[in-house]
């Protein structure tokens, strides 16, 4: 899953600050984090009780 513009617009500049399997794994857990954001706020959708 690529991660959206408006991130790597934000990380990009410091790509030189980085080494090539640095910033790979850099992009590994951006995108994790995005998976898990996703995945937390879908369950919570799924947890919403509503009171009869």
């Amino acid at each position: 899953m690529p991660l959206p513009e408006t991130i790597i617009a934000v990380v990009a500049p410091f790509w030189p600050l980085f080494t090539a399997p640095t910033w790979r794994k850099l992009m590994s857990l951006l995108t994790g984090m995005e998976l898990t954001r996703f995945w937390r706020g879908s369950k919570r959708k799924n947890w919403v009780r509503e009171d009869t």
